[in-house]
């Protein structure tokens, strides 16, 4: 199998909001799968039909992304930053039986602020290599909405072996299983893009998913796809 590895810098942060749920949603502290998914699809998109972003699935609409699922094992994302939380205020005015009231009420927003070294690893492990996958790896602007605006700093390609045992060291997210984690992390609920298709999370079941703050050491029954990089091993969970 092969990977793609792309090191992306953060021109102010990230927004990725739950669904589903009103305007005032609460915010992912972290990019889900899903939204990883999409940033490399987005400029796979734009290479092979143009701006085409819904696909007439019968008579539902799919997000254009669900036709690259097939060639894609795993994705995983390792954040150098601490990501925050943090809502805009907001003041809402009204008029009642003559006087005005007011209250304050906040948009929750996911915010990494970057001091120009906030930077990710996107790990794509690959069945098959879609046409165009490194200028498309370039072309990766964006994770989450569309102001979460990101630059690439490099891109790797290269080889991925599977492996199998009963503990492992990674830094990179995983879903979270039977496990044993040494180590500190955050664990947010979120869909499994292989279970479900991409888009329409509505009735879409939730699982635990794990984010490493720096390395941790998973032990239990594990897969896992060691990719080789000018720097030496890195372990992405399978």
């Amino acid at each position: 199998m092969k990977f793609l590895l792309v090191r992306v810098r953060f021109n102010w942060g990230f927004a990725a909001r739950f669904q589903p749920q009103s305007k005032m949603r609460m915010a992912f502290k972290y990019p889900p799968p899903t939204t990883l998914l999409g940033a490399l699809a987005y400029p796979l998109i734009r290479l092979r039909s143009g701006r085409v972003e819904l696909v007439a699935k019968g008579k539902k609409l799919t997000s254009a992304t669900e036709q690259f699922k097939k060639y894609f094992e795993e994705v995983a994302v390792s954040m150098q930053d601490e990501p925050s939380v943090y809502g805009s205020y907001l003041r809402v005015n009204r008029i009642y039986r003559g006087s005005v009231d007011f209250g304050v009420t906040a948009l929750p927003s996911s915010f990494l602020y970057s001091n120009g070294e906030a930077t990710a690893d996107l790990v794509y492990v690959m069945k098959e290599v879609p046409e165009g996958l490194e200028r498309a790896a370039w072309g990766i602007s964006r994770i989450g909405s569309r102001e979460s605006v990101v630059s690439v700093d490099s891109v790797y390609v290269g080889d991925a072996s599977l492996k199998r045992g009963e503990s492992a060291k990674t830094r990179f997210s995983f879903y979270l299983k039977d496990y044993k984690v040494r180590g500190n992390g955050t664990v947010l609920y979120v869909v499994d893009w292989r279970e479900q298709e991409i888009g329409n999370y509505a009735k879409a079941e939730r699982v635990p998913y794990y984010y490493p703050k720096g390395e941790v050491e998973v032990s239990g029954e594990l897969s896992w796809f060691e990719l080789n990089l000018p720097w030496g091993k890195e372990v992405v969970l399978h």
